[in-house]
């Protein structure tokens, strides 16, 4: 009787590691097809999706299972290039390898639903089915509502400085599998490589991977579970927090200071800084910008009441005449 117990506890054992096999292999081809529709350019090994196309799809698959099976992935380090920005300077971003994009993204279609349950409401970034849009509305919505003092704030080099040992803690707190942590860290340490070198990464989490905007929403949402935990938004305070990746603001209706002074304390906690010269206490009625909209309150000319206005900020209209204008200058 024990032993029959034991052989039906083995099978099913059995059936269970069968469908995370085959759960795993769906994932990698999920993963091949998102990270193929978003295009891309070659990492450090200069391999393009065509070219893997052409050497056939399922043995670049089947490859990349046996890897991960015997703990043989080694990732490489990601490749530094530099975008334009619209004030002129340029942004740092990393790009992985094809390989290390279907393996983040099979990563992140396990782990991302398990994050989300535990994501707040006012975080809006690089989650699925929720957009800048939404969080301007948000806005808008609390600046009628009275929240009218406004902080604006910026962290400096957020991606580049997220500790790692304490990014790790937190994902911890949601995932005990030792493969997924492994296979975070061996990303976060990969490196990167600019002008022929490779550096080491001790900090941050390069944007341009695939994982780095989960990484970075994991990271800050510690933020906004203090902002929820301390009640902050309910009545009393009425300071209402909305963020999107690592941009956010902070509305409220009444001493502003007070609350810049609880979102710098628990910044400071988890090792970022927050950029004095570019942070900000306004009210509604000079207006702010944030996420390519300016937003401010002002006396309606037909019903002589204040109301709120958004519309696309000096900034972004610049950023789109200038693409007309590389556009139309070719005839």
């Amino acid at each position: 009787m024990i032993a029959q117990k034991a052989i039906n506890i083995f099978e099913k054992v059995r059936v269970f590691q069968r469908k995370i096999y085959l759960s795993a292999k769906s994932d990698l081809r999920l993963a091949w097809y998102y990270v193929k529709n978003n295009e891309g350019s070659a990492g450090i090994d200069d391999l393009t999706i065509k070219e893997i196309e052409d050497k056939g799809v399922q043995n670049f698959l089947d490859e990349i299972q046996v890897q991960l099976k015997s703990k043989k992935y080694q990732p490489k380090a990601v490749k530094r290039v530099y975008i334009p920005k619209a004030n002129g300077k340029k942004r740092p971003l990393g790009i992985p390898t094809v390989k290390d994009r279907v393996v983040q993204t099979a990563v992140k279609i396990v782990i991302e639903p398990i994050f989300e349950a535990d994501f707040q409401d006012f975080s809006y970034g690089f989650r699925p089915k929720r957009s800048a849009n939404q969080a301007i509305r948000e806005i808008y919505k609390y600046l009628n509502f009275g929240c009218e003092w406004v902080i604006d704030t910026d962290l400096k080099g957020y991606f580049d400085t997220i500790p790692h040992d304490k990014l790790l803690l937190l994902v911890k707190e949601r995932v005990i599998d030792k493969s997924v942590i492994k296979l975070l860290s061996l990303w976060l340490e990969a490196g990167i490589m600019e002008d022929n070198q490779v550096r080491s990464n001790i900090l941050g989490t390069p944007q341009g991977g695939v994982i780095s905007p989960l990484l970075a929403n994991i990271y800050l949402n510690a933020l906004d579970r203090y902002w929820t935990n301390n009640r902050l938004v309910e009545r009393g305070h009425d300071a209402h927090l909305i963020r999107y990746a690592d941009d956010f603001v902070i509305l409220c209706s009444n001493n502003p200071k007070k609350y810049y002074n609880y979102a710098k304390r628990r910044i400071s906690k988890l090792g970022l800084t927050l950029n004095e010269d570019k942070t900000r206490i306004v009210h509604a009625g000079e207006g702010f910008d944030f996420l390519g909209y300016t937003l401010r309150k002002g006396k309606s000319l037909k019903t002589d009441k204040y109301k709120t206005y958004y519309y696309p900020s000096r900034k972004s209209m610049k950023a789109i005449k200038g693409k007309i204008k590389d556009i139309t200058q070719h005839g």
